[in-house]
């Protein structure tokens, strides 16, 4: 609801996790860490967020990078799985993309995953 200009905290509609440019640099570094350390053999000469990632790579990151989690106090948070980070842009293609990306704070498709939700449109709540 609204002109578009404050989206909402989660979307059903967009993709992935997109968050302000200055915590994504942050979680981009721990991603560029874990392939060059611990997905190392898997991960060579890739600049994690620049190109399209190798089957090999996505998944190891996948498998290790630590889940994203937004306290919102009140022990109110969303927690976002670490193994949302790359998708494969067409089944069967062993292209991975990011599916985490700078802009505004949404939690979308990527904060839903694994998830029962329930959405109450009328009062504008979520509960998962």
């Amino acid at each position: 609801v609204g002109d578009g200009s404050n989206p909402p905290i989660v979307d059903s509609g967009t993709g992935g996790l997109t968050m302000p440019q200055e915590l994504f640099n942050f979680v981009a570094q721990e991603a560029n860490n874990i392939a060059s350390k611990q997905c190392k053999s898997q991960c060579k000469n890739i600049a994690i967020f620049s190109q399209i990632v190798p089957e090999s790579c996505a998944v190891c990151i996948n498998k290790v990078m630590p889940d994203f989690v937004a306290d919102f106090g009140s022990n109110k948070k969303i927690e976002v799985s670490g193994s949302t980070l790359f998708y494969e842009s067409t089944p069967c293609s062993g292209e991975y993309h990011p599916t985490w990306w700078q802009g505004p704070f949404i939690f979308g498709t990527a904060s839903l995953y694994g998830k029962n939700v329930q959405f109450n449109a009328e009062e504008g709540h979520i509960a998962f």
